[in-house]
């Protein structure tokens, strides 16, 4: 998944007109034995063995050693590491001055500058968890010898970043951080089972979790079998699929962001928009709403993209937010899931 990004920030790192980033033969630098968990949102990631980390007011921070931790989270700014360190936290959109409507590009220039850093390479783009994330070389404004990489992603109201920082970025710390970021995992996420629902018009698959019912010649998935009979109030989740021919769309949807517009006033009026987010399907841009019901408890996470000149809308139900919650790392690896391979 990573490959990409690992191919692009190294060619940054060789042909960018500044001298503090070097190529260098090698690979990853180090050995991920540890993992470290975020309840909140819902995933966890592997980080270097020996390395040590601590909460601070700003994050979670990483380092190489005790020592080298203590120099980064002391109130002491004259102590600094020297060697790698890694920032990883979330900030809520709302903090930045961004409405839900900003695209994750957006964020990562209002972050970039609140944060006092200045990019040093285009944004490259990648999949995490299907969200879409931007990684782009940086330097500290205020002290341009300190230089990192930067990792975004939107998480429903949040701003996900992590960064590492170095005395040099090479492409050895280039392949190390891409593997840090390809082993970002969905935490407690249900077991897909190896049944596939088929999207008749796209021609695409999706797995879904193992033991859940999806009637024959439908686009939906129910939790519990008994819901098929009153699918209009589900006591457990609901996943239907909806697709539409782009040429039964007219002229008036022919991009993702026609589509995205046309499914947002959709959804106003009957439901609380919550968040919109990017997301990477099939490597293709997709946004996923998340929207409440009005007038009822049902939450929803609802996905678009377009693919095989078909607009697809991919959704889930839940009885309640916190059940939503509890669903999100499920949702987000089925999404992985889907296929053009029948």
């Amino acid at each position: 998944m990573f490959r990409r990004l690992v191919i692009l920030l190294v060619a940054v790192a060789v042909i960018l007109p500044f001298n503090r980033i070097h190529a260098q033969d090698g690979g990853s630098p180090w050995a991920l034995t540890q993992t470290f968990t975020t309840s909140d949102l819902g995933f966890q990631f592997d980080f270097p063995e020996d390395w040590v980390y601590a909460y601070d007011f700003d994050g979670v921070k990483f380092a190489e050693s005790q020592d080298e931790l203590d120099a980064i989270t002391d109130s002491d700014p004259a102590t600094e590491a020297e060697g790698y360190r890694i920032l990883f936290s979330a900030v809520y959109t709302d903090k930045l001055g961004l409405d839900m409507t900003a695209t994750v590009d957006k964020a990562l220039k209002v972050f970039l500058n609140s944060a006092g850093l200045e990019a040093q390479s285009d944004p490259i783009e990648a999949s995490i968890l299907t969200h879409r994330s931007l990684s782009v070389g940086v330097i500290v404004s205020a002290d341009p010898d300190k230089q990192g990489i930067l990792t975004v992603w939107q998480q429903h109201n949040k701003l996900v970043y992590m960064a590492l920082f170095a005395p040099e970025i090479t492409d050895d710390s280039i392949t190390g951080w891409s593997d840090i970021l390809s082993s970002i995992r969905p935490l407690d996420s249900l077991d897909l089972g190896d049944t596939v629902l088929k999207f008749p018009t796209s021609k695409l698959t999706m797995q879904y979790p193992d033991g859940w019912y999806s009637p024959d010649g439908t686009n939906s998935i129910y939790e519990l079998k008994a819901d098929a009979a009153h699918p209009e109030a589900p006591a457990g989740y609901l996943i239907s699929v909806t697709e539409f021919p782009l040429e039964s769309l007219g002229s008036f949807v022919q991009n993702l962001d026609d589509f995205s517009a046309t499914i947002q006033e959709g959804l106003v009026g009957k439901n609380d928009l919550l968040s919109i987010n990017d997301h990477l399907i099939l490597e293709q841009p997709a946004k996923t709403f998340r929207a409440k019901v009005k007038g009822s408890d049902y939450h929803a996470l609802i996905t678009i993209f377009i693919a095989n000149d078909t607009a697809l809308v991919v959704g889930i139900v839940a009885p309640d937010e916190e059940k939503l919650n509890a669903i999100a790392p499920t949702w987000f690896a089925m999404l992985e899931t889907i296929s053009a391979k029948n």
